[in-house]
């Protein structure tokens, strides 16, 4: 049972019981309660505006940009209707009586009285006349049972809290998969809330042999609204949702089902969206009969265009039970000149028409629930360059059944030049793209820690940095490591910025920026905070202290500049509940043209009956690190007026006179209307040394948050932030003129695959371009790249990393400091001209 809106991180405990696996999702609670209130966060929570329980407003949503009639909708044949089929061929039916099977009587699973919350059990093995049940193209003896209204055919409904929260189906590759989602949303079971539990048991009717389980007058948290609902297994292969009683909101829940890989399923309500859902309803999903049938995925899939070419992997798995099927392959592209190449994956071998004689490729024979990779190759055309893309849409068909097919996209793109900085599972990678090449570094392999940041730096060089909690302590350091532009590390070993060891307290540094300057000195600013036990004071549990933190290194990184030196001035310790206290978070550091690191970060001030939030600055001089600009608030800092503000980000910035200046842009929230509070993205003008020389420019009035600039090549400048519009994320971006008038009006840039968008960075190449680079922000298993060129034109979006088949959210990139500017290094080979 989580509080609304706090973020928090879950362990899996796993305690055997009388053969079964019961999971619980239980909070590290002392951790939950370090990180609400002390450690450094972005304030990238697009709800943090709003109190407990009051609704955000949001703009109208605008009209779909360029490319989004790409966007693949997860299940290909949508079953939205009764009657209507998914790929596979399940149809659903909820015009029938509802037939309650009272399970009460049988197995406990759940039992009353106990408290239960986000909990799992399983493998329960299935009765004789129902085992093995077919569920898509797998036969399944066990189940798994979740409090929160699931049923699994695997323990995917229990991988990383899974099932803590209810999610559209179906979803690629995410846990959970392979269930049965008849009332899927935050349940719980005892609590105070309800005297409910769960019962499995077993049955004939005219229908057959059949397995129930059931729901028993369970709740929502924090709700005493009872459920009491079930799902019906029949030996045919047929299955009930029934609800015998609904109260409450019945709009906060999914009901559906989904396959073993997330691409294909029934949704019959998400959220509000789909059917109407009322007590006495009964749903039957009935399965098809055997035939020929076609399986692909990934049914979207985007990469990079280098060297003149990319290549995706389609996995074409047979689903159907009349034997052995060969699949053909027809591919169209969005545009002309590209070659589209078939390989088979295993040996590398082009794939040839074996069947009717149509010039069409094909698979060759597929046996049976075998899986065949078919290696698509797509290959530029002469005479494209940067910004050039291309969509190929992929049919595969059945050569037995030709109305078995179904497509999946591929969509390539030629990139500006650009780094980029992420970590996938407990690795750190850099990526060094352009037209040519693409280089891939290894810049750590224990990665234990969540932020980091890359920079370039000179001659054409690049640095990385990291937090990392040191294995069996309690401190965390900041490392770094230069790269080459050919991708080459400087270093045999991590350079270590920071050493936090100190006895008896847990000291540890985050969330580090990093810039560099005209001469190559290189800026690190990060957050420290020390946590201890008051040992001389058994009524204080623990002590905290924070602070920001400055170092400036040289151009290759080997020399302290100015060794770590502390900017804020919090000498003393706080303890939870204490007020008038300072915390940091939201560093951005940037540096002037004239040799002037700048560094702005929000500043929260814990009153007791309000938080007040704003922005301070300070300016120090990049090439012996003495201060330009003392620490001081850039906004007002006033108690007791009505405005928040959040998110600085900083760009150097040469005006069309030639005058070097700095940008400041950042979110200010007007709370004058309590009820209504206005979000609105405003930028200032200051000069070298900090001080203000243009106030306040208002660019946009709406909810959002992360945001991060760049000046681009050609002077001008380029603006992004995450928005946040009806109850979904999306990029939004502005590019403003050197005079600083807006180029063209803000646009939207919506992900190719449907999911919510994360913070966004950008950076720039040296053509006039900006490039934009973010994650998604549910499950960190994409990152997506668009780019702007000089004449305004967008490319993009196109997911070109992801996570591996299957994987969990294992992939990240930083929270505004993911990509940098980069040079790309070629290598060119000329032809050797005999000598007489």
């Amino acid at each position: 049972m989580i509080p609304p809106g706090q973020p928090v991180r879950f362990r899996s405990s796993f305690h055997r019981n009388e053969g079964n696996l019961k999971i619980n999702f239980l909070p590290f609670k002392l951790l939950i309660l370090l990180l609400f209130f002390y450690l450094p966060v972005s304030s990238s929570n697009p709800m943090r505006a709003f109190s407990q329980g009051q609704s955000p407003k949001f703009d109208e949503a605008p009209p779909l940009p360029r490319g989004k009639e790409k966007i693949i909708l997860n299940s290909v044949r949508a079953a939205d209707s009764a009657g209507l089929a998914d790929q596979y061929g399940y149809t659903w039916d909820d015009g029938g009586l509802i037939d309650w099977k009272d399970a009460t009587t049988g197995t406990a699973i759940f039992s009353p009285g106990s408290f239960v919350d986000d909990s799992v059990v399983g493998p329960i093995s299935l009765p004789a006349g129902i085992d093995p049940f077919q569920f898509y193209e797998y036969k399944y003896s066990q189940i798994y049972i979740g409090s929160n209204g699931l049923l699994g055919f695997n323990d995917s409904i229990s991988h990383d809290g899974a099932s803590l929260e209810n999610l559209p189906v179906p979803l690629d590759y995410e846990h959970p998969q392979s269930f049965l989602a008849p009332f899927w949303d935050d349940l719980l079971i005892g609590g105070g809330y309800n005297t409910g539990a769960v019962y499995w048991d077993t049955g004939q009717d005219t229908y057959g042999e059949y397995f129930v389980v059931e729901w028993y007058e369970v709740s929502r948290v924090f709700s005493n609204d009872l459920l009491t609902f079930e799902v019906v297994l029949y030996e045919d292969g047929t299955f009930l949702f029934q609800f015998l009683n609904l109260s409450g909101d019945l709009n906060s829940a999914t009901i559906g089902i989904e396959d073993s890989d997330g691409v294909d399923g029934i949704q019959y309500l998400y959220n509000g969206a789909g059917e109407l859902i009322t007590s006495g309803k009964a749903i039957r999903f009935t399965p098809p009969s055997p035939g020929f049938r076609t399986k692909a995925f990934p049914l979207y899939q985007g990469g990079m265009n280098t060297a003149g070419r990319s290549s995706f992997d389609v996995y074409i798995r047979n689903t159907g039970e009349q034997g052995s099927d060969i699949y053909n392959l027809d591919a169209t592209s969005s545009e002309p000149g590209w070659q589209i190449l078939f390989l088979n994956r295993k040996g590398y071998t082009y794939l040839m028409d074996t069947t009717s004689g149509d010039g069409l490729p094909d698979t060759g024979p597929v046996s049976a629930g075998e899986t065949f990779t078919v290696t698509v190759e797509l290959q530029k055309p002469l005479g494209v360059g940067v910004g050039s893309n291309n969509l190929v849409t992929l049919n595969i068909s059945s050569d037995n059944d030709p109305g078995e097919e179904l497509d999946v996209q591929l969509e390539t793109i030629i990139p500006a030049p650009f780094a980029l900085i992420y970590r996938e599972g407990q690795r750190i990678y850099s990526d060094l793209y352009s037209t040519v090449n693409t280089y891939t570094i290894l810049e750590h392999q224990e990665f234990r820690g969540s932020s980091f940041a890359i920079s370039s730096i000179p001659d054409a060089n690049l640095i990385s940095i990291w937090e990392h909690n040191e294995l069996g302590t309690s401190y965390t350091n900041l490392y770094y490591t230069l790269v080459s532009n050919a991708g080459l590390l400087l270093y045999d070993q991590p350079h270590q910025l920071t050493d936090n060891y100190e006895p008896d307290t847990d000291v540890r540094d985050f969330t580090p920026v990093v810039a560099t300057a005209p001469d190559g000195n290189i800026a690190v600013a990060w957050i420290r905070i020390r946590m201890g036990l008051d040992f001389n004071d058994p009524n204080t549990f623990l002590k905290v202290n924070q602070n920001i933190f400055l170092a400036i290194l040289s151009p290759d990184g080997s020399q302290l500049v100015l060794p770590e030196t502390k900017i804020t001035d919090q000498s003393g310790w706080y303890q939870p509940g204490d007020t008038d206290i300072q915390q940091f978070e939201n560093l951005s550091l940037s540096a002037s043209a004239d040799e002037n690191f700048h560094l702005a970060w929000v500043e929260k001030h814990i009153l007791l009956d309000r938080t007040i939030t704003d922005i301070a600055q300070a300016v120090f001089d990049a090439d012996s690190g003495s201060t330009v600009r003392s620490p001081a608030m850039f906004t007002s800092g006033n108690p007791y007026d009505d405005f928040d503000y959040f998110d600085p980000a900083l760009t150097s910035f040469t005006d069309t006179s030639g005058q070097m200046r700095m940008l400041l842009f950042y979110f200010l929230q007007d709370n004058s209307d309590p009820g209504n509070p206005v979000s609105q993205l405003v930028f200032s003008v200051l000069q070298t040394d900090g001080s203000i020389d243009v106030q306040q420019t208002l660019l946009h009035t709406g909810n959002g948050y992360g945001s991060d600039a760049d000046q681009l090549s050609d002077g001008r400048v380029a603006l992004a932030w995450t928005d946040f519009v009806t109850e979904s994320e999306r990029v939004a971006y502005l590019i403003l003129n050197q005079d600083l008038s807006p180029a063209a009006q803000i646009d939207y840039l919506y992900n190719p695959d449907g999911r919510p968008s994360g913070i966004v960075s950008v950076t720039h190449d040296g053509a006039g371009s900006a490039i934009f680079t973010w994650m998604d922000s549910k499950w960190f298993q994409r990152i997506y790249y668009a780019s702007v060129g000089g004449g305004g034109e967008l490319t993009g979006p196109l997911a070109f990393r992801h996570s591996g088949q299957g994987g969990v959210s294992n992939l990240q990139t930083s929270y505004g400091l993911g990509n940098a500017y980069y040079v790309p290094w070629y290598r060119y080979f000329l032809p050797l001209t005999p000598r007489d």
